[in-house]
């Protein structure tokens, strides 16, 4: 495995936090 894999899920994360972000700003206006 690689090392940064750990890093990849993180920024996976992130992605799909912010992307959920954006669908609740885009449901609210």
């Amino acid at each position: 495995m690689k090392p940064n894999t750990s890093m990849m899920l993180k920024c996976q994360c992130l992605l799909d936090f912010s992307y959920s972000l954006g669908c609740k700003l885009a449901d609210v206006n």
